[in-house]
């Protein structure tokens, strides 16, 4: 999400922050759902929606510098989009803590969401090679299938499910993008300044009484 833009099209209608939803949905939903294996090389830090980026992938090769980081509550949104990636793989107390503090996390800490962490960029790329040429020698077909029967049994196999899911992550989106805490936290953003949170309740309350 780029929040210099976010800023400027806080007052949108309805209609169009859907389309922005849909827009930024369809770019995550074309990596996860490729049919072919998805490799990531990690060279630096992975902040909100690259985070997201990360796990639609299905080899993440990380160098041992990188961090992690879901920031978007300092601004006053939420990871909307990208919780349906990330939340199953992290588990929802470890989803909830990143989620809620906005702290960076190393590749040790999440390690188990990794498949190889390089001691360096040279060790990286020979990673990125190793794994390419495994897969070359997989057949394209049955790792079609493969990543299929994932997804499916991921999802309990209920379309339902993934429907209901997949309406409240909109429904999320919808409200955090026309909250006045977003507008608050993007413009704090734009700005090159920290949210005073305890300021922006404050004048919140007072314009209520």
């Amino acid at each position: 999400m780029d929040l210099s833009m976010a800023a400027d099209n806080r007052s949108s209608s309805e209609k169009a922050v859907k389309e922005s939803f849909m827009n930024g949905l369809q770019v995550f939903e074309t990596l996860y759902r490729f049919p072919k294996p998805i490799i990531a090389r990690i060279n630096g830090p992975c902040l909100g929606g690259g985070v997201g980026l990360v796990f639609t992938t299905d080899i993440r090769i990380a160098y041992q510098d990188a961090y992690f980081a879901l920031t978007e509550v300092k601004r006053g949104i939420i990871p909307a989009i990208i919780s349906q990636y990330v939340v199953p793989e992290l588990g929802p107390q470890k989803a909830r803590e990143y989620m809620l503090t906005g702290r960076r996390a190393n590749v040790r800490e999440i390690s188990n969401c990794l498949s190889y962490v390089a001691n360096s960029i040279d060790e990286l790329d020979d990673q990125v090679v190793s794994y390419a040429n495994m897969l070359l020698e997989s057949a394209p077909g049955a790792m079609t299938d493969i990543k299929r029967l994932i997804s499916i049994i991921q999802s309990g196999g209920d379309t339902n499910s993934a429907i209901r899911i997949r309406e409240v992550v909109q429904k999320s989106y919808l409200n955090m993008m026309q909250s006045e805490e977003a507008a608050y936290g993007i413009m704090a953003f734009v700005s090159k300044r920290p949210a005073d949170w305890s300021s922006f309740v404050e004048e919140n309350n007072k314009s209520k009484l």
